[in-house]
């Protein structure tokens, strides 16, 4: 019997990434393979052709495989698109790993995913399992993974509670920014770091910004939860350029590494507050281009102190 754990695969226009992304998959042999589409932008040619090349790469599977398919007639954006994928999946699955197409994995990252779901099945303050780390190879700690206040979209798993306080709309917002705990929240950010995602949660919240991903960090917060980021780097996003739906930035994944098994746990759920401030500021996250400056002086800052501590 085939126990690996269900795929959730996000397509939409891009063959050449979802050949690359699949092909990890097809390795990894899921036994249940869910396959959501957004359709076509209206008017655009483009894109009829390329969808349905992406979804004749699908045909080609060569193991036993439950495949479903979520294909929107129309384009609802990557938004829409996204949650409802989301919904669809976690509405049929109690876990599973989530890839958009653009989502490269190592081998050991599905393994890591099987152990660390059944591990934290009932502890419901870790949210998610990500597969990035942006540590710059910097090992937090002596165990396989750490926790941390970030999620990462670039390849992640979770439960079907993962969704249980995800609000799309962010009807909470109003009333939590001007909240103690927000103002609590934010003492251990850095104040650029807290500049920027007082902006972010606020364009999310009217509207400005349409992406789905910021939800998950404000309910992360909100509900003092975590998630689980490993010191090895398991996915990378090959996808960033002027293809891309949902970013610009021609700077590259990180490159892939192994995780060693067995895993080392944690014995507690800690936050690693050190590797979480090092994340905003030199991961491939917003941080780095909004904030170049501040972003450059911590860095010299980092490299002058490496420099006094060999002497």
């Amino acid at each position: 019997m085939n126990k690996k754990l269900p795929i959730l695969l996000m397509v939409f226009n891009r063959p050449n990434l979802t050949r690359k992304t699949f092909a990890r998959i097809k390795k990894y042999k899921p036994a249940k393979l869910y396959i959501a589409c957004d359709g076509p932008r209206k008017g655009n040619v483009s894109d009829l052709i390329l969808s349905k090349e992406v979804k004749n790469i699908f045909k080609k599977i060569n193991w036993k495989c439950v495949i479903y398919k979520s294909y929107s007639k129309n384009n609802l954006g990557i938004k829409k698109r996204t949650i409802k994928s989301l919904k669809w999946f976690f509405s049929k699955e109690e876990k599973g790993i989530i890839f958009e197409d653009d989502c490269l994995a190592h081998p050991s990252f599905f393994k890591y995913c099987e152990i660390l779901l059944e591990k934290y099945k009932h502890e419901k303050r870790v949210l998610s399992i990500n597969g990035n780390n942006f540590q710059d190879n910097k090992e937090r700690g002596k165990y396989s993974y750490y926790f941390s206040e970030y999620f990462s979209t670039y390849g992640w798993a979770g439960w079907s509670r993962t969704l249980k306080n995800y609000d799309e709309n962010m009807r909470s917002w109003p009333k939590w920014k001007k909240s103690t705990d927000w103002k609590k929240f934010q003492k251990k950010l850095y104040n650029k770091e807290a500049t920027y995602w007082n902006e972010i949660f606020e364009k999310t919240y009217q509207g400005i910004i349409k992406t789905w991903d910021y939800q998950f960090i404000l309910s992360l917060w909100q509900n003092n939860q975590v998630v689980i980021t490993p010191n090895k780097n398991l996915t990378s996003h090959i996808g960033l350029g002027v293809n891309a739906t949902n970013s610009n930035s021609k700077k590259p994944g990180v490159p892939l590494s192994s995780i060693h098994l067995p895993l080392k746990h944690p014995p507690k759920i800690i936050v690693n507050e050190k590797a979480d401030r090092y994340s905003f500021v030199f991961m491939p996250y917003q941080g780095i281009f909004l904030y170049f400056p501040f972003n450059l002086l911590s860095f010299l800052y980092r490299k002058f102190k490496k420099i006094i501590n060999t002497y």
